[in-house]
């Protein structure tokens, strides 16, 4: 395998598991914190939505911190905000949604 391919493999798999943790830690604190009513993530952004409609970015408050140190540490290098989702705590991840809003 080249150096090339193998990198790209590991990049990957990287960016595979950096979502899945982003999901993960965005789905406990929505448990935690039933104010929120979802997270939403899409073109180089990530926020909480309350149930009356305020937004609240990751670094706003302080039990998102480890949420947002994942994100900083790694959005530029692997560009996981690009990455559309929104979910409830419980609710049925959604990547598509466009025409929806």
């Amino acid at each position: 395998m080249s150096p090339n391919k193998a990198m790209k493999q590991h990049l990957d798999a990287a960016y595979r598991i950096g979502l899945a943790e982003i999901e993960r830690l965005a789905r406990k604190i929505l448990r935690e914190h039933t104010n929120l009513d979802e997270f939403v993530m899409a073109m180089g952004g990530a926020f909480f939505v309350k149930k009356d409609g305020e937004h609240f970015h990751t670094w706003d408050c302080k039990y998102m911190g480890q949420l947002d140190r994942l994100i900083t540490a790694w959005d530029d290098t692997l560009g996981l905000t690009g990455e559309p989702m929104r979910f409830t705590a419980t609710g049925r991840k959604q990547t598509s949604w466009g025409a929806a809003l």
